[in-house]
């Protein structure tokens, strides 16, 4: 039981949360995004190979999103799905392989974002908490079909608060969700 500092790395963007992080198996996995003062707006996903913890060895990158900041982030297995926004949702999934190879498998656009997802129904669905930016900013609960990366259209169903400016700590706090 005792902790060790290892290697250090440094992403290519601003990581902002816990979420934005994941050990699988010996692959380390980051996703991050841009600072407000960023010219280029770019998001990358970066993997690490983590089998030795003093050493820590770049694998693979990949941007995506241009233009857009970087909201809601989760990690499942060797899948992984991200949310960016500027004016549109595109809710991104990827395949991430156990050698830490990454693949942008879909992007599937949809108004308004997602702050926080939660995976559900033993990692088949996924419920992301965030906003419908079509009359004002409700907020919105979409519920994700995520068995196939490649479904151009995975949203299953999305409900809304019939509150313009509306909002829940579940944006912001994952202990806020139950």
């Amino acid at each position: 039981g005792e902790m060790v500092e290892g290697a250090t790395v440094r992403a290519r963007g601003v990581v902002e949360s816990k979420t934005n992080m994941d050990l699988d198996g010996d692959v380390l996995r980051v996703v991050s995004g841009n600072d407000w003062s960023s010219d280029t707006n770019t998001n990358h996903v970066e993997t690490f190979d983590a089998s030795d913890i003093d050493t820590l060895a770049p694998i693979d990158h990949a941007t995506f999103g241009d233009g857009e900041d970087l909201y809601a982030t989760i990690f499942l297995g060797p899948k992984a799905f991200f949310v960016t926004y500027r004016r549109v949702d595109p809710f991104h999934a990827f395949a991430i392989d156990a050698a830490g190879m990454i693949t942008e498998e879909s992007a599937f656009v949809v108004s308004g974002w997602n702050d926080f997802f939660k995976a559900v129904s033993d990692d088949t669905r996924l419920l992301g908490v965030g906003k419908n930016d079509e009359v004002g900013q409700r907020l919105a609960v979409s519920l994700y079909d995520i068995t196939d990366l490649t479904n151009p259209n995975p949203l299953i169903t999305r409900a809304e608060v019939e509150l313009a400016w509306s909002s829940s700590e579940a944006s912001w706090d994952d202990r806020a969700f139950t």
